[in-house]
């Protein structure tokens, strides 16, 4: 089963692997899904998981935005609304 507890609550043990991830690149097959996690644009570790697995990460973390957001008022951009605001400022001093 699934909870969702606060980060300072999740104890990482020796045999966890714990790791920082600022990009991601996703794999697809007909059965499973390929996530490798990168940073700094090189890929750190991957995970392969079911459609089923991938689809119950997908609820869960939609979940724990959405109550960020509305816990903080606050709205998480996406990376194109980033870029699209930085090409924008980048062509003003043009």
């Amino acid at each position: 089963m699934n909870t969702v507890k606060p980060l300072e609550d999740i104890i990482v043990s020796p045999s966890e692997l714990a790791l920082y991830a600022n990009g991601f690149i996703l794999g697809l097959s007909a059965s499973d899904v390929k996530i490798s996690f990168q940073t700094d644009k090189k890929v750190s570790t991957k995970v392969i998981m079911s459609y089923i697995t991938l689809k119950a990460l997908q609820e869960e973390i939609n979940q724990a935005l959405q109550d960020y957001e509305k816990t903080t008022g606050t709205s998480i951009p996406v990376l194109s609304e980033i870029n699209e605001k930085m090409d924008k400022a980048w062509n003003k001093k043009k």
